[in-house]
């Protein structure tokens, strides 16, 4: 059986909770530009190519905070439709505030 890498592990991980969160970007290409990046700051790769940039790395780190605080309530089985509305709403501002670091 072929190992799952990180970038299936990411994606698997973002389709399963992170729908409202990623709607609209490209999930794919985001989770290679994610494994990307770790690995230019991990690995003190200057040269890797095919990362975020400065700002898409502040963008979707937001994204990545909320996508944490998705998967920790509804593990612990405390997401209501209160918190989906609110996050629907903080969504659609930060991608409406920052359209410009968003991958489609």
């Amino acid at each position: 059986p072929s190992k799952i890498n990180l970038k299936d592990r990411i994606e698997g991980v973002i389709r399963k909770y992170g729908e409202i969160i990623f709607d609209g970007d490209d999930v794919s290409t985001v989770s290679k530009k994610i494994v990307n990046t770790r690995n230019k700051i991990l690995h003190v790769n200057a040269k890797k190519k095919n990362a975020l940039d400065g700002g898409q790395c502040g963008f979707y780190m937001i994204k990545l905070v909320d996508l944490y605080r998705v998967i920790v309530l509804r593990e612990l089985e405390l997401w209501n439709d209160d918190l989906e509305a609110n996050l629907q709403k903080s969504v659609e501002k930060l991608n409406k505030q920052f359209p410009q670091f968003r991958i489609k």
